[in-house]
């Protein structure tokens, strides 16, 4: 766990030990929640969701519980999952710049670059000093720029015939994990 994140740990852990004693059910939520937080950055990815399942069937309207649920089904993989609990989420907070976050991440980490290309586009308006969101859209631009290479050989000996060889390629990315080429060569014998 990062500094950060044991500061915020720290500092929920004071919040719930100083509310009033009335606050039991409140205080189990919180104490729930911090507890699902620290699977979820313990990569105990399951575990974590099934304690936000719990705190949500308590708390149905609790955001920091529904995106944290979100979050850990994206960090454990389940892509499909994550996604529709982003999308939950975006129907009720179309501004949530931290649903649209996860869900630009999600479709980064499935393989699915396109879209979050346009995720991240989406990201880079709402936030365009985000380091994060900098990052990524440079990545995946990068990713889907044409890469052109031109090659040229000649061989001069004492023979009475020179040989020279010429190629050309141009490579573009469809996305990371496909990519399209065009290549001409030849060969000449002076």
């Amino acid at each position: 766990m990062t500094g950060l994140a044991r500061l915020g740990t720290l500092l929920l852990a004071i919040i719930i030990s100083e509310s009033p004693i009335g606050a039991a059910p409140a205080m189990d939520l919180s104490r729930s929640l911090l507890r699902a937080r620290e699977l979820a950055f313990s990569r105990r990815f399951d575990e974590a969701v099934v304690l936000y399942d719990e705190v949500l069937r308590a708390a149905p309207d609790r955001w920091d519980a529904a995106l944290g649920r979100a979050e850990a089904l994206s960090w454990g993989g389940r892509y499909a999952l994550a996604e529709m609990a982003y999308r939950a989420l975006l129907t009720h907070r179309p501004d949530s710049l931290d649903a649209l976050r996860g869900l630009a991440r999600t479709a980064y980490w499935s393989g699915d670059f396109r879209r979050a290309l346009k995720l991240f586009a989406r990201l880079k308006a709402s936030a365009p000093a985000d380091p994060e969101v900098r990052e990524a859209m440079g990545k995946l631009e990068a990713l889907m720029r044409p890469v052109a290479t031109l090659g040229l050989t000649a061989a001069h000996d004492d023979q009475p015939a020179d040989l020279s060889a010429f190629s050309s390629k141009v490579t573009w990315g469809l996305d990371p994990l496909t990519t399209a080429a065009a290549e001409i060569g030849g060969l000449q014998l002076d």
